[in-house]
């Protein structure tokens, strides 16, 4: 019988490359596997769906994707939608036929780190694609609109309703920012969940008093009280949560102020954005790898009339303009409001609102699931091997094929695939950095093909480790990341 053995391997890493947080890795030229990072999953939830690019070689007609959340588990055929209908933050794919493109938007199972999506004909049979990354924003739309409004307080109840019903009615996204001390009076909560309960609304903290920075020894008090009080009495959509984990991502920080302690405690507390008061901003921010939160954001104008704020604008013309301005340099369109400040009987807040709402060509998303979005999109969050692969990655030989493990990173377990092309024993060792062996799997294969191996490494530290075949003169070995 033939053996396949495995030595002792030491490989030096020139580089430690900064990795994103996804790993996309191709199972074969038409199937596979998306990973999220673990702590990524646990922290923010990560229920948006999130769009991938894929070059196909040829577009058919009957072109079906499907997903599923595990290895094991049955594929599910996917929406198809030809991105004339108006849609926002739904799981689909859409097919530019002039590109040869596929848009995939799909979310993570909340069980799994990973997930599995192929494409295939109307027979069945597999449709070559190449992965190219994933879109800006949502669907591979022009531009984005969110929105968000402060001082949710029972004092404003009135005008705070009336002010979120009228962009749901327009199908615009909204981000609430709630004072939650007095939230009990009034039947607050209440209303705050028929909101949240219509769609199209996002919970955020805006503190427990609406303070001036710094908080003093309130800090916690009106950062974690506030997050809690909201987690407390009222029950999420399902886009924030995750099991029976629910997420608050954003925080508005009152008057605007806020101080490195302020950042400090938001970041310990996984929120992901800090919206503050300054406009003219039509941009996404950018992650603080140090701090573990997005650098604070402005807005792009505000609707109304005030007496605080010079910017805030009641002419039609000058916020339809910002909008024009973000809508045609394929930017962020953020505009908020106090409820306090704006007339609905008079004519620029309807009228604005039916100028930029629903457009097929632009994301409306809340603000919190548009940081959501960008920090698994494209944010650099833990300095790791890399982890993008493409199938000109595979190892190949005359022999027998080494798959890259999924997922990777991975959390105490993760699969390894192979390939051998006659009966045979095969032995996989596995080392870690300093080359020392850490753990051996000998097992014997009665038929030759595509077979696989579980690894379990709850036992072992965090770190990069290295597996490898061989077979004669021919040896095939590769790196993994374990991350806890």
């Amino acid at each position: 019988m033939g053996k396949l053995k495995i030595v002792t391997i030491f490989l030096m890493f020139n580089a430690i490359i900064a990795a994103k947080s996804l790993n996309v890795a191709d199972i074969s030229d038409s199937e596979y596997v998306i990973s999220v990072e673990h702590s990524i999953h646990v922290n923010y939830g990560c229920q948006y769906p999130i769009t991938y690019k894929f070059k196909l070689d040829n577009v058919l007609e009957n072109i079906q994707v499907l997903k599923k959340s595990g290895k094991e588990e049955f594929w599910r055929a996917m929406t198809k939608k030809n991105g004339q209908e108006f849609y926002n933050g739904i799981e689909l794919f859409r097919i530019d036929t002039s590109a040869k493109v596929a848009y995939v938007s799909a979310s993570f199972p909340e069980n799994s780190d990973s997930l599995f999506v192929k494409f295939q004909d109307g027979k069945g049979n597999p449709i070559n694609t190449n992965y190219r990354g994933i879109t800006k924003y949502y669907d591979n739309r022009k531009a984005v609109v969110t929105a968000s409004i402060d001082d949710c307080a029972p004092w404003f109840n009135p005008q705070f309703i009336n002010c979120v019903e009228k962009f749901q009615k327009h199908k615009i996204w909204i981000t609430m920012g709630i004072i939650t001390e007095s939230c009990d009076n009034k039947g607050t909560w209440g209303a705050l969940q028929t909101l949240l309960d219509s769609g199209y609304t996002e919970a955020c903290a805006h503190s427990q008093t609406h303070p001036h920075a710094p908080y003093g020894n309130n800090l916690e008090y009106e950062i974690s009280g506030c997050k809690n009080a909201i987690l407390e009495n009222l029950d999420l959509p399902d886009m924030f949560s995750r099991n029976d984990k629910e997420y608050v991502y954003s925080w508005i920080s009152p008057h605007g102020e806020h101080n490195q302690r302020i950042d400090s405690l938001l970041a310990e507390e996984k929120f992901l954005i800090n919206r503050l008061y300054t406009s003219g901003y039509y941009g996404i921010s950018e992650w603080d790898n140090e701090k573990q939160i997005f650098n604070p954001v402005n807005m792009s104008i505000e609707m109304g009339n005030t007496s605080w704020e010079s910017s805030a604008t009641t002419r039609i013309q000058k916020l339809n303009s910002c909008f024009d301005y973000a809508y045609k340099n394929k930017g962020v369109y953020h505009f908020m409001l106090h409820p306090q400040s704006v007339d609905w009987n008079k004519d620029y807040a309807p009228d604005h609102l039916e100028y930029i709402s629903q457009r097929k060509d632009v994301w409306y998303v809340s603000m919190g699931h548009m940081y959501l979005y960008k920090l698994l999109s494209d944010h650099k969050y833990n300095q790791v091997a890399t982890t993008e692969i493409n199938k000109s990655d595979y190892v190949k030989t005359d022999k027998f094929k080494l798959y890259p493990n999924y997922p990777n990173p991975f959390n105490n377990s993760t699969v390894l695939e192979f390939q051998i092309k006659k009966p045979q024993q095969i032995e996989m060792s596995f080392y870690n950095i300093k080359g020392q062996l850490v753990d051996k799997i000998v097992r014997s294969y009665s038929m030759s093909g595509r077979h696989k191996i579980h690894w379990n490494a709850s036992d072992l530290p965090s770190g990069i480790y290295i597996y490898k075949l061989e077979s004669g003169n021919k040896t095939i070995s590769r790196k993994l990341l374990l991350q806890k």
